[in-house]
This record gives structure tokens, C-alpha cells and sequence, in this order.
């Protein structure tokens, strides 16, 4: 929360480490509702970590075929846990 505090221009953080339950921690102790949080390790990670407060995803797909990016983007919207 330090870094939130500390600069207001930080809209969002990529979070790399492939372990939900840790994400989970930092992102509500950091802030989950004032950062838009990243899973930071591609699609497998995605479902996981948007369960927990994820809202978007890096992607290994995304420049080659992204309508695939699009179709898993779309399924995790399904879920409504916005």
C-alpha cells in the first residue's frame, strides 16, 4: 500500500510470480480495488488469478492468433466476478 500511497500514477501492476494464493495477498494488501492487477504468466496462470482479483493477462497467444486471446478473455468475463 506504501507504493500506492506514495505514487498515485501507478494504475496497475503485472504480477509474474506463478502462485494465486501469494497474488491474492499482495494484491489486497497493496490495494485490489485501486490497481488493476495483471496475472503476469500467461493464460495458464489466468483462470486462477482471476478468481482471486485478476483482471487481465499477459499473453503468448495474443500476436498470433488473437481471437484465442479474445475467446479466453471472454469466458473469464462470463464468470462475473468483477
Amino acid at each position: 500500500m506504501q507504493l500506492v500511497e506514495r505514487a498515485p500514477n501507478v494504475i496497475g501492476v503485472k504480477y509474474g510470480v506463478r502462485d494465486a494464493i501469494s497474488f491474492a495477498a499482495v494484491a489486497r494488501d497493496a490495494g485490489l480495488g485501486r490497481l488493476t492487477w495483471l496475472a503476469g504468466a500467461a493464460e495458464l496462470t489466468a483462470p486462477a488469478f482471476w478468481a482471486v482479483g485478476a483482471r487481465g493477462f499477459t499473453s503468448g497467444l495474443a500476436n498470433v492468433p488473437a481471437d484465442i486471446k479474445d475467446q479466453i478473455s471472454g469466458i473469464l468475463d462470463s464468470w462475473g466476478m468483477r
